[in-house]
Parts: structure tokens; sequence; C-alpha cells
């Protein structure tokens, strides 16, 4: 749920917020938003791959 949250969050600047990202100078304010896209997908994938190695009783996959 965390990185579902974080990656909400990281969508929600680069949609809401993307009036005020034009007016920044510096890249900095919409790279922090993808880095918070990109670790929410992260999370959420090893998420997903964690139940489902517990749930087959993989131990490779738990590894992973």
């Amino acid at each position: 749920m965390a990185g579902g949250v974080v990656m909400a969050v990281g969508i929600w600047t680069l949609v809401d917020k993307s009036d005020y990202i034009s007016l920044l100078s510096s890249s900095t304010y919409s790279a922090a938003a993808y880095i918070l896209i990109g670790a929410g997908a992260v999370v959420v994938l090893t998420g997903i791959l964690g139940c489902c190695a517990t749930i087959r009783e993989q131990r490779s996959l738990l590894i992973v």
C-alpha cells in the first residue's frame, strides 16, 4: 500500500501541479515527481512478487 501511496503522490504532483512546474526555472520539481513514481512502482512490484512467492511457497522467488 505504501508504494501505491508514493506513486499516487508522484502522479498527483505531475497532473495537478503541472502549472507550477512550468513556472520553475529548474527541473528538480518534475524530476522529484518522476522519482516518486518510479520508487512507488518498484515497491508495488516487489510487494506483488513477495505475495506471489509466499502463496506459491517458492524459495527462489522470495530470494529475488
